[in-house]
């Protein structure tokens, strides 16, 4: 068994450029307003963005390149751009571009492939190289770069956290190099949905553990941001009672009051960092002292969470009951150390009158001198306790982020200690076991509970409306035209077979011209007033316009990322034909309830079903008439590539927009009602997609555990 190797690039000496390039990319600039599990409304500022998360991992990926001696500013580049490719509406987004590649027979959407489309779409090699001083006098470098890019894509390609431990710890495939790993993974993903790769260097290993070990942390701080997590569940405290706890609990009770404990820790620790909260404590006032604490009793039941508008007004309740015992019992000792026995109304007309001379600047006699000089004492003494509780909520808040930060530790530190002389990345068992769990937690607890309602009918509604839409305004245009008889798009085409369906139906040249001087397309003048003025006095329509003008540039300025779209939903349409006809020949051939189109896809299953029917006498087809038949429908779906393109372009860039700015296309061009999204709820219709998701974990584990040898209890850490 061999120690890793330091991947040596020449990118090392330039790795500054590269990563000032990435900060100034689009997919960047996009990833600030993309969340990560659920779109946020603009109160929620805090929730964890896309950016922040490609922040988080690509420091975490540097620490354990660093930690184990590997090439840190590779990998740390890597992160940056490891989720380019991810659509608006987190898990879901994903679900609705690839369910539509399903119902149109185009590609499969996996955000690892769609990002390295993106990145080479953006030319982010070059614009890295152009910044490199004298480099038009250098092509050797300029050479060795280009070549070496590939390295990055690669890491970004098979970085896909949603892996099993065997996933994570096998060999990686052999390929003649770098850039031909990349392709071929490409293919696969989008063409055939296999998306699960293993990276071709150590540093593109450890992404999978950096992207994950991100996440886990920040979708629990997001859960108590939220609202989601009200408190920290007795599974989420056996998670951390197994992880930091010294004292190795065994059964769940044992694991939970280790968590337990270690919670409660941490808070009075950041409890007692308050130094004017200690002071508080310690002065000799009974009823301060009851005050605050009552105070500490109440929030320690009212669980961690400080986001919840419910939580906070039960919470401003408690300081109120609280203050108003307190003025209560400090007015009582006053009133009897002057041996007054004044009725309750009595006292308020008082307060009132001194407040009343003050105000007029009429003068205090010495009664009501002594009575303001104590009140104003009272209330500054009863203000203190709601600075108390103010104090405890921050405590209690930074409880969560300590906690987090101490699983990241935990994570981080235990890949190191157990990759070392290793020839891959890898956790302890117990870690392995954890890792695991802390996902499926999460994915539990928090992440299925973050979908808006309208993401699960209308969004994928609208999607497939402006895909449709799109698409038409590409066909119509000549976008696809134009790139299919484009000589140097066509040099990219490796295919012989794909080149020869890159052909479109003849249309007279004034169709394409006068479809695109109806539509604005390529009318640059119009597309320099404001965004506020109308173009033909109709909202829709000029919404309508500014999306088909914005999508033919988006098609025109690509060549050899056309071509690789190409080629991918070539063989794509071969892949979706095949399965949808083994679907519709099975026994099984209904549609799931939770595909986001399904009386659409079930019209084409039944559809093929009634055609071999027609064609055969029955579903039972032999070997030789089954190939007959997928050969067939095949043929007639890439005879419409023109189309096939068409969609697959519109919905990559519908893809690549971020959810709000998606939400307000969708709005202003009529396909989607804006009061539903005014309206919506979070947390009503649970995530089929992370229900899924939590589904293939226990799976996978059950079938790890009935593998594994039976072995003594207990763990290395």
């Amino acid at each position: 068994m061999g120690k890793m190797q330091r991947t040596n690039l020449v990118w090392d000496d330039y790795i500054d450029y590269l990563i000032d390039a990435i900060n100034g990319s689009k997919f960047m600039k996009r990833a600030e307003d993309k969340p990560m599990s659920t779109p946020k409304t603009a109160e929620e500022s805090h929730v964890t963005t896309r950016a922040i998360h490609l922040r988080e991992s690509a420091d975490i990926a540097k620490r354990l390149a660093k930690g184990l001696g590997l090439n840190e500013g590779y990998i740390q580049a890597a992160m940056l751009v490891h989720d380019a490719g991810h659509p608006f509406s987190a898990h879901e987004g994903e679900e609705i571009f690839n369910q539509l590649g399903e119902v149109y027979d185009t590609q499969y959407f996996h955000h690892n492939a769609k990002g390295i489309e993106i990145i080479l779409s953006e030319d982010l090699c070059g614009k890295a190289i152009s910044k490199i001083p004298n480099i038009a006098n250098k092509p050797e470098l300029r050479k060795q770069l280009e070549e070496e890019f590939w390295y990055f894509l690669d890491a970004v390609i098979s970085h896909d956290g949603e892996a099993t431990k065997e996933d994570m710890m096998k060999p990686e495939t052999k390929y003649d190099g770098i850039k031909q790993a990349v392709q071929a993974k490409m293919r696969s993903a989008n063409s055939e949905n296999k998306y699960k790769f293993i990276a071709q260097t150590p540093e593109g290993k450890i992404a999978k553990f950096a992207d994950v070990i991100a996440y886990l942390s920040s979708d629990m701080q997001d859960g108590f941001r939220l609202g989601i997590l009200k408190d920290f569940s007795d599974d989420y405290l056996a998670l951390f009672g197994e992880m930091f706890s010294q004292e190795y609990p065994l059964t769940q009770e044992d694991k939970i009051e280790c968590g337990r404990r270690i919670i409660e820790q941490i808070k009075e620790q950041n409890l007692r960092e308050k130094k004017e909260t200690i002071d508080f404590m310690s002065r000799q006032d009974e009823g301060m002292q009851n005050a605050l604490k009552n105070i500490h009793r109440n929030m320690q039941l009212s669980g961690l969470n400080i986001h919840d508008k419910s939580d906070i007004l039960a919470i401003q309740d408690i300081f109120e009951r609280e203050q108003e015992a307190y003025r209560r019992k400090k007015l009582e000792e006053f009133y009897r150390t002057i041996g007054a026995d004044i009725p309750e109304e009595k006292r308020q007309s008082m307060e009132e009158q001194i407040a009343k001379k003050t105000a007029e600047g009429v003068p205090l006699d010495d009664m009501e001198k002594k009575l303001a000089r104590t009140l104003q004492q009272i209330n500054s003494s009863a203000n203190k306790i709601e600075e108390f509780g103010t104090k405890m909520l921050r405590a209690r808040s930074s409880t969560v982020y300590e906690v987090t930060s101490k699983m990241k530790e935990y994570f981080i530190n235990d890949l190191i200690r157990n990759s070392q002389n290793q020839d891959t990345p890898q956790f302890s068992n117990a870690a392995w076991d954890l890792f695991f769990k802390a996902k499926k937690l999460n994915y539990r607890e928090f992440v299925q509970y973050t979908n808006w309602d309208y993401q699960t009918e209308e969004l994928p509604q609208a999607a497939m409306e402006l895909a449709r839409e799109c698409a038409t305004g590409l066909q119509k245009s000549g976008a696809i035209r134009n790139k299919f008889y484009d000589e140097a798009v066509r040099s990219y085409i490796t295919d012989p077979e794909a080149l020869e369906y890159m052909e479109t139906a003849y249309r007279p040249e004034e169709e394409y011209t006068s479809f695109r001087k109806e539509h604005g397309i390529g009318d640059l003048k119009a597309y320099t007033r404001t965004s506020n003025s109308r173009f033909t006095g109709n909202k829709q329509q000029d919404a309508t316009m500014r999306l088909l003008h914005n999508l033919y540039s988006y098609v025109q300025n690509e060549n050899e990322v056309f071509a690789i779209r190409y080629e991918n939903t070539f063989n794509a349409i071969k892949t979706r034909v095949s399965r949808k006809i083994e679907k519709a020949l099975s026994e099984e051939h209904s549609v799931s309830d939770t595909h986001l189109y399904k009386d659409i896809l079930q019209e084409q299953i039944d559809t093929i079903r009634q055609e071999a029917i027609d064609s055969y006498g029955t579903t039972q087809l032999t070997p030789e008439q089954k190939e007959e038949f997928i050969k067939g429908k095949i043929k007639a779906e890439l005879d419409s590539m023109e189309h096939k393109m068409a969609i697959q372009l519109s919905t990559d860039y519908l893809a690549g927009m971020t959810d709000k700015s998606f939400v307000d296309t969708a709005i202003k061009t009529g396909h989607l009602d804006p009061n539903v999204v005014q309206n919506a709820a979070r947390g009503t219709l649970l995530s089929t997609q992370v229900q899924q998701l939590m589904t293939n974990i226990e799976e996978e584990q059950r079938q790890e555990q009935a593998e594994l040898p039976t072995s003594p209890a207990g763990d290395e850490r």
